[in-house]
């Protein structure tokens, strides 16, 4: 049997805008189980329990945000998960 990879993706996209950005994160099956508690335990300790978007970055909330990235970047350094983005012009 093959790898097994759980996939996240979103789309981040306005009406009429020039271009499109999808983004992904990857983890493996043997590295799901950390990367779910270690993003339950930062919803946890941020109290950030709702979707998180970034056009719902508030002054109350930046340094949520800004934690957000530095752990994501961390788990992507050590490769527990990894992000791909593309980016598509839609004219």
């Amino acid at each position: 049997m093959g790898r097994v990879l759980h996939v996240y993706c979103d789309e981040s996209r306005q009406r009429n805008e020039k271009f499109m950005v999808l983004g992904g994160i990857i983890t493996s099956a043997s590295s799901f189980s950390n990367f779910n508690l270690s993003i339950t335990e930062f919803r946890s300790e941020t109290r950030m329990f709702a979707e998180m978007k970034w056009r719902k970055v508030s002054r109350g909330k930046l340094n949520e945000y800004k934690r957000f990235l530095d752990f994501f970047f961390t788990l992507n350094e050590s490769g527990h998960a990894y992000f791909y983005v593309m980016i598509i012009n839609t004219h």
